[in-house]
């Protein structure tokens, strides 16, 4: 975990499980390029290259946003692991970072637990945004969940 400044705000802590292998649930969320096929809200990922994301690599998520109809956040990968998948950004001290933990529970269940949160300047700046960005990250969560029902 990287040093930040307090305060800390956590958007989502979400634990799910999720009835298939660990594999085909990596070979879902690492494919970042598909992201908005399948995750309400988000209406693009903005790339310079295609293909497996490695840590460095910036992009863009454009979410969909109220009032201003659309937010372009920009994202560096931190960590794309097949049991751990890491992006955010930040500046001075203070992050936003998302992730996807994945466990295997047995050969057809995999537990996902979902975690974003913001620190320092960046947690209070984004605190009026702190339900939106919690109803995103839940509808995210159960998207995934969706897709292996």
């Amino acid at each position: 975990m990287p040093f930040t400044l307090p305060p800390r705000d956590t958007w989502i802590d979400h634990t799910s499980d999720i009835r298939t292998d660990i594999d085909a649930l990596y070979a879902l969320l690492s494919d970042i390029d598909r992201w908005p096929d399948w995750t309400p809200g988000l209406r693009a990922i903005v790339r310079r290259r295609q293909g497996v994301a490695t840590p460095g690599d910036a992009f863009l998520m454009v979410l969909e946003a109220p009032v201003i109809r659309a937010l372009a956040l920009p994202c560096t990968v931190y960590r794309n692991e097949p049991n751990y998948l890491e992006w955010g950004g930040g500046a001075l001290g203070s992050v936003i970072r998302h992730s996807l933990e994945l466990t295997v529970i047995d050969a057809n269940t995999t537990r996902l637990r979902h975690v974003e949160y913001a620190t320092g300047l960046l947690a209070v700046m984004t605190r009026p945004v702190a339900r939106f960005a919690r109803g995103h990250d839940l509808r995210w969560s159960e998207a995934i969940e969706g897709r292996f029902r």
